[in-house]
């Protein structure tokens, strides 16, 4: 697997089971939000709050984690950056139809993330007996904090995103210029820490737009790693551990 600060393999994916609690059914959840400060919790109560808030975020990144499955994004095809696949991509449709995927799985995550973490805390609550108008206002309160954090989660969801959409475009990019690239493995039967020294385009502006895509798409990948360099396999974590560093929820 080509290390990810130079090339990278597997991707990205996350989520949460569309069906996690199905559509929602009359009384699942939903108590309008109400406006205006929390109310004063005694001491007891207010432990009980916290640990249901952060759990409730928990459960958002374990739904979010699970919604790789549903969009079948657990990782990029192994053969992706290979070698053998920068030079004959044609013969690889699954790594274009794995990214199409994705891009459907980051536009999910953008649509539902507050839905996940909103009913997540409304059970918490729930469950810790928290009622009323305490569990009305508290439920507002903190549905409004996660939602002002919106943006540095948009910057995650964009890279994501960006690096579907240049995934894409670097295999057609590949496929109409495969008569153009020749495969020369370094080392039969031996894996390269990088692979692009494996598929020489025999044409010089062809070789230039090769190397600008795969930098466009590195950078995209950087952004979702945080600058952390490590393999394409621990891509889906590196997005997870994003989700949680750009939402600060109560600790429990």
């Amino acid at each position: 697997a080509w290390v990810l600060v130079a090339a990278g393999a597997a991707a990205i994916a996350l989520v949460a089971v569309r069906g996690w609690g199905g559509s929602a059914r009359a009384g699942d959840l939903v108590e309008p939000a109400q406006p205006g400060p929390p109310p004063a919790a005694n001491p007891e109560m207010e432990a009980r709050i916290r640990e249901a808030e952060g759990s409730a975020f928990q459960d958002m990144i374990a739904a979010m984690d699970s919604l790789r499955t549903v969009f079948d994004v657990v990782g990029a095809p192994r053969e992706w950056l290979t070698g053998r696949y920068l030079a004959s991509a044609s013969e690889f449709p699954d790594v274009a139809e794995y990214w199409v995927r994705y891009q459907a799985y980051v536009d999910e995550l953008r649509d539902r993330d507050e839905e996940f973490f909103r009913r997540g805390f409304y059970r918490r609550l729930l469950n810790s007996g928290i009622d009323g108008p305490v569990r009305s206002m508290r439920l507002a309160s903190a549905t409004e904090e996660f939602a002002s954090q919106a943006p540095a989660r948009e910057e995650l969801y964009t890279a994501m995103d960006g690096i579907a959409g240049v995934a894409l475009e670097l295999h057609q990019l590949l496929v109409e210029n495969e008569d153009a690239i020749v495969y020369t493995p370094v080392r039969p039967g031996v894996v390269t820490q990088n692979p692009v020294l494996e598929a020489v385009p025999t044409e010089g502006e062809l070789r230039d737009r090769l190397w600008d895509t795969l930098d466009r798409l590195f950078e995209q990948v950087d952004v979702v790693r945080g600058g952390v360099p490590g393999s394409g396999e621990q891509l889906g974590e590196a997005a997870l551990e994003g989700i949680r560093a750009t939402t600060n929820p109560r600790e429990p």
